[in-house]
């Protein structure tokens, strides 16, 4: 008989000193990475209007993220756009955090909202997704328009124009880094068939609509009027704010002031995957047969971004939410995506792993829909892989006299480093053998087969359990490894190398709640919910 240690972090230095080449793309591979800071392009900015009257154009500032000794000559690319209410941080009330580096040429972008992005989950995604082999990208993009404007019709019209921004700024950088390829001997090692692009709240805005919207038309025939103001004209007009892809000038017809700058022009924007993080679609009219594959996590109590159809509302605080625009939520995009056969790939896997049944139970069937489940206790909870420096930002608060720590803290009041990271585990778990199939990044093993108690003689008792359970199976069916996940799909503990039909599980400190006990057998495996009091 043997007990299950729960030593997580000598688990922790296996996983990450082991070579795990065999597993690249699926799992961290690298120890660490190299970051550089550059620009991949340049355009208009409208928050320049305040201090001079008029649009400037802005160098857009890019962080790019490499395995550390990594020696493969091509690399798939993930293009990662942050959260900020499309406003510039600290006066978006929010996160959205830009920094500079000190010897920056362009030191003036900060004072328009422009910077690299700083906040605590791009890094932590960027450097994750770096360590499993890929290059990642965080990327800043043009902000501003008027969440408080007296009117909905404004907000809507200021808002679209600066999603639209957002999708020219996108799609420059999948550009950008195309042209490296072609111009530059490929620096970053990049396989220009293989790109995603993954957007964090707002960013998640960028990221879908990059992926569904096809042609100008989409905007003013496809959405049954919203984004047409009541003179008839559309919100967005090609000949002033440029084309959908930011490869034409766009110039204001009364004032002459340049609004879009075209970049890398005759360059492809294609990519290959989206993901989204919380944000919602400005409409799932956009979505045909022609479009990708897409993965999407969202809290469905999520009270600004609709899980399925409804109004974008603005938070302000403790104030009521103003709202904006009907959309189409996570839920709403993926299904339809899903339907289309667009996630085919993914759904080829049949995937049984711990992760994509806890998804299974949730997600009404769509394949690439993780609805993510925050503190049940704070209704606000919708985005529980966010996190930040308390202290930075309560002094940023301070000096700029916003909300944003404050704020933050309404919605996400346990927030912290330990808690978003499980979520963030869940999530690259639940993206990484996807985004391996979608990209063709090599050949996947399929997981093991389901077993059922009765086929192994499976006993597992007492369950609930308060000090310890007991796992017992026939003695021509020994288990092979115990692996125990918490309610998130977290992996709290494994035992691997066993050979045996009886083990016993011990508490060892671990918190009231329900876990997930994974039996791996030679030709299958079984998951057990496990109940400690």
């Amino acid at each position: 008989m043997k007990n299950l240690k729960l030593f997580i972090p000598f688990l922790l230095l296996a996983l990450c000193t082991h070579s795990l080449q065999g597993q690249r793309y699926l799992k961290q591979v690298f120890d660490s990475v190299t970051v550089s800071k550059t620009y991949y392009g340049s355009n208009a900015t409208v928050l320049s209007v305040a201090i001079t009257g008029h649009p400037s154009k802005v160098p857009l500032p890019v962080s790019i993220y490499t395995p550390k000794g990594d020696t493969i000559k091509l690399r798939p690319l993930v293009i990662y756009l942050h959260t900020g209410n499309f406003l510039p941080f600290p006066q978006n009330q929010g996160t959205g955090a830009r920094t500079q580096a000190p010897t920056d040429q362009y030191a003036g972008i900060g004072a328009l909202g422009m910077g690299f992005p700083v906040d605590s989950p791009v890094v932590e995604f960027c450097t994750r997704l770096a360590k499993m082999g890929y290059v990642s990208a965080a990327i800043d993009y043009r902000t501003g328009w008027n969440p408080v404007a007296t009117t909905q019709t404004e907000r809507v019209n200021t808002l679209i124009n600066a999603a639209y921004r957002g999708v020219q700024d996108a799609r420059t950088a999948i550009r950008y880094f195309k042209y490296t390829v072609i111009a530059a001997g490929n620096p970053y090692r990049i396989d220009t068939s293989k790109i995603v692009l993954w957007g964090q709240g707002t960013g998640g805005y960028i990221s879908m609509a990059a992926a569904t919207m096809d042609s100008y038309a989409d905007i003013v025939l496809k959405s049954s009027g919203k984004f047409i103001g009541a003179d008839g004209n559309p919100y967005v007009i090609q000949s002033i704010h440029g084309d959908i892809y930011g490869t034409s000038v766009g110039v204001h017809p009364l004032t002459g002031d340049t609004l879009s700058f075209p970049n890398f022009a005759g360059i492809s924007s294609d990519f290959q995957l989206c993901v989204n993080a919380g944000g919602a679609l400005a409409d799932s009219a956009w979505i045909d047969a022609t479009d990708l594959p897409m993965i999407g996590f969202h809290e469905p109590r999520d009270p600004f971004a609709p899980y399925k159809n409804g109004l974008v509302l603005v938070p302000q605080g403790a104030s009521a939410p103003l709202p904006v625009v009907n959309v189409s939520g996570t839920y709403i995009a993926v299904q339809k995506t899903d339907q289309l056969g667009l996630n085919k790939k993914m759904r080829d896997l049949k995937l049984n792993d711990i992760i994509t049944q806890n998804a299974n139970k949730k997600n009404d069937g769509i394949e690439g829909l993780y609805p993510i489940n925050g503190n049940a206790l704070n209704p606000y909870d919708s985005d529980p892989w966010n996190w930040w420096d308390t202290a930075v930002i309560a002094a940023v608060e301070r000096v700029a006299k916003t909300g944003n720590n404050t704020n933050g803290l309404l919605t996400n009041p346990d927030m912290s480093a330990a808690k978003a990271r499980r979520y963030i585990d869940t999530m690259i778990a639940y993206y990484a053998p996807r985004a391996f199939a979608v990209l063709g990044l090599g050949t996947f093993v399929s997981t093991p087969e389901l077993l059922k108690d009765n086929q192994v003689g499976l006993k597992m008792r007492p369950n609930p359990m308060v000090n310890q359970t007991v796992l017992q199976t026939n003695s021509s069916y020994p288990m092979k490894s115990i692996t125990l996940y918490d309610v998130n799909g977290r992996m709290v503990g494994q035992t691997s190398r066993l050979n045996t039909s009886e083990f016993t599980i011990e508490r060892r400190g671990m918190p009231q709640g329900t876990y997930f006990v994974q039996i791996a057998f030679d030709k299958g495996t079984i998951t057990k919910s496990l109940l400690i009091q």
